[in-house]
């Protein structure tokens, strides 16, 4: 059985794609997964720095104190510090993590075929001219967007420009959509409201030959666990959606494989972003659950394969990089 994982990023602390290639590589190897799906991050700074300012946080976290009140942790978190300085933090962050791509295919490079490129999209670019760039490029197997920190819902008028210029370009196309929430205010309801399944769901309606994915399963919240799993499982009625397993408790994949069928559901780790977890541990979790070997195998592998070679063209992913496991 080959084992793709198909929610990887690089990991932040290191200097080079080199060194971040093979430490994917060897991660992989540890975890006996064969193929990884690489993803690049990036932000809307300008948007982030036009709409949250004091008085937008300070409003935000007012309204949250019911929710912030089941998560002292959290809340210490954020409550620690002055508002400008938290903004400043998570500017800091988010300058560090976005715009990798280059680093994304240079390490996707080096795998020699481990490692398949998804791109980020560039809120700040028109959408054709993204679309025509991804194209030029070749390897990019598909397309990220994060809803939650571009500030802008995946069903709006310039992101279904841009699922129409990859679908007209590539005849059908892969699009994975944050889900969920993210970390630091992106807990906040007033800015993880952009990242519900069911706006990726109205915007699938009309894209026939697009197949998106719901990463995290709309399920990514620390302090509301499991926010938007209902409208993920929802939106896994429509044929063209998928839903992966990274930073979900397993037992929500169980019951998504319960209400979905076990067609559409992929094994992601989103490693290294969930701390003190590696993908053995994420890999194990899943088998640790009561699934079918044949589920188990499609889940963990098959369904991520068989969605590859048809919408990104990867023709590989059948005959290319043996399986390392023998």
């Amino acid at each position: 059985m080959r084992i793709v994982d198909f929610h990887l990023h690089l990991p932040w602390w290191l200097d080079n794609a080199r060194e971040a290639s093979s430490h994917l590589l060897g991660e992989m190897d540890r975890s006996g997964v064969d193929v990884g799906v690489l993803i690049s991050i990036e932000a809307s700074i300008g948007r982030f720095k036009k709409l949250v300012d004091e008085s937008s946080l300070a409003r935000a976290l007012g309204k949250s104190l019911d929710l912030l009140a089941q998560g002292p942790a959290l809340a210490s978190s954020l409550w620690s510090l002055d508002v400008q300085t938290l903004i400043n933090r998570h500017l800091e962050v988010l300058e560090r993590v976005s715009g990798d791509l280059g680093a994304v295919l240079e390490a996707s490079r080096l795998s020699e075929g481990r490692l398949l490129p998804v791109a980020a999209y560039n809120p700040d670019v028109d959408p054709r001219d993204f679309a025509k760039y991804i194209e030029s490029l070749g390897s990019v197997v598909g397309v990220k967007v994060y809803p939650t920190l571009y500030f802008d819902r995946p069903d709006s008028r310039r992101m279904v420009r841009l699922y129409k210029e990859l679908e007209a370009r590539r005849g059908e196309s892969l699009v994975i959509v944050h889900t969920g929430c993210d970390p630091g205010i992106w807990e906040l309801p007033e800015y993880c409201r952009f990242a519900r399944p069911s706006l990726v769901a109205r915007a699938a309606r009309a894209l026939k030959g697009t197949s998106f994915v719901l990463a995290h399963m709309g399920a990514y919240s620390a302090l509301n666990p499991g926010i938007y799993f209902g409208e993920a499982l929802e939106a896994c009625s429509r044929d063209n959606i998928y839903l992966d397993t990274s930073a979900v408790d397993p037992l929500l994949v169980e019951k998504a494989v319960s209400e979905c069928g076990d067609d559409r559901i992929l094994y992601g780790s989103d490693y290294p972003y969930v701390s003190g977890h590696s993908m053995g541990d994420s890999l194990s979790a899943l088998k640790s659950l009561s699934l079918e070997a044949r589920t188990l195998s499609k889940i963990l592998g098959r369904n991520a394969l068989s969605l590859l070679s048809r919408v990104a063209r990867h023709r590989s992913l059948s005959t290319g990089a043996s399986d390392r496991r023998g």
